[in-house]
């Protein structure tokens, strides 16, 4: 697939740049949230493949411009090469910790696999032909790794790191016959605590803000491109803060550095959203956007609600394997983060959805009261 896309020019090396960011920021999470050096050694891999295909794109567009009538177009490629470039420089330095042997917090822990979208290992008890409610990362077997392997069936003894919902990860750990990764402790304690739900809240801001960042690109929405913006800011915040309560705590231990280099890559992160979401308005053409974000691996899916005014958890978007993303409320974009907005008739859902989970939408469409904005419901979207 890489190689395809590398023979696709400037567009086909940005589409790889971002299908590898992507991976790495959720490789890189699970891989310190559990101290995987596994995860860890193969993030650290993708972030030379992701430097290289970043310089061979540079180096195409240098031959490519023609005059000053590109300057703005080769200005909006350089930019987006450099978010991805900045996201998985992020990712890289979240796994050299696990390299370094430092140990997994259990806030880390708890924010990879409570919140927003979740990054876990399941090991499969029993074979199985297809998975398609979660996305593979990496598949495990015989001391070889896949990275993000199509087409294949799992056998008994294959690890599988996997991202999705919380409550795909469930139903696919239940076919796997796997077992589910369990916080370091009763969730709702957990979260009680001000720091542990100040760490996942940023976790989701971040994640969620990248996703967000490169709709905004794909659909030109300015208003949504303005909440990343200000999603970022708010991060800065936070983090500051979370900052002031672990000095405050006196926290110290090579747990605690984790946690704080941690933050700090989720900074890096929402700093990369921010200056993705900035070219909204700027002279990057749709066919690039679209070659580059416009991917059905990894899919952005605006659903427009039809129905009565329910609660969002109410509609089961996350049991069909949807990630949401953010919702258009009262014409407002907002991040979901532990509450529960009420939508109603005209109101967006924006979710993620990998390729193999087009064909959930039609019973989601269906039964839900969602329409999917500008796709076709057959085949992948």
């Amino acid at each position: 697939m890489g190689e395809d896309r590398r023979r696709g020019g400037i567009v086909g090396l940005l589409s790889e740049a971002r299908r590898l960011t992507s991976i790495m920021i959720d490789l890189s999470i699970y891989s310190v949230a559990f101290g995987d050096r596994l995860a860890a050694l193969e993030t650290l891999m993708l972030e030379d493949d992701v430097d290289e295909i970043i310089r061979e794109a540079v180096g195409l567009l240098s031959l490519a411009v023609r005059g000053p009538g590109h300057t703005g177009l080769a200005k909006g490629i350089v930019e987006l090469a450099a978010a991805f470039d900045r996201a998985s420089d992020a990712a890289g330095d979240l796994a050299q910790l696990v390299l370094r042997g430092y140990p997994p917090h259990k806030y880390v822990t708890a924010a990879a696999i409570c919140c927003g979208e979740v990054v876990a290992a399941l090991k499969a008890e029993r074979p199985l032909d297809r998975l398609d409610i979660v996305d593979v990362l990496i598949l495990r077997r015989g001391g070889r790794a896949l990275l993000s392997p199509e087409d294949f069936s799992i056998r008994e003894g294959d690890v599988l790191i996997v991202r999705g919902s919380l409550e795909a990860l469930l139903e696919a750990a239940e076919s796997l016959g796997a077992k589910p990764p369990k916080p370091p402790a009763d969730v709702e304690t957990l979260l009680a605590d001000d720091t542990a739900r100040g760490v996942a809240r940023a976790k989701v801001l971040a994640r969620a803000g990248f996703d967000a960042s490169l709709y905004s690109l794909l659909a030109g929405d300015a208003g949504l491109a303005r909440t990343v913006l200000d999603m970022e800011e708010m991060l800065d915040n936070d983090i500051l803060s979370l900052m002031e309560d672990i000095v405050a705590q006196g926290l110290t231990g090579p747990e605690t550095l984790t946690l704080i280099l941690f933050l700090r890559s989720l900074e890096d992160f929402s700093d990369a959203a921010a200056r993705a979401a900035g070219l909204v308005e700027t002279e990057l053409p749709g066919r690039v956007v679209e070659g580059t974000i416009g991917d059905p691996w990894e899919s952005y899916l605006a659903l427009d609600y039809m129905g009565e005014r329910r609660r969002l958890s109410e509609l089961g978007l996350d049991e069909e394997g949807l990630v949401i993303v953010a919702a258009k409320v009262g014409g407002k974009w907002i991040i979901p983060f532990l509450e529960d907005p009420e939508i109603g008739r005209g109101d967006t859902v924006l979710a993620k959805i990998y390729s193999g989970q087009a064909d959930t939408l039609k019973e989601l469409v269906e039964a839900r009261g969602f329409v999917v904005k500008g796709r076709s419901l057959e085949g992948r979207p």
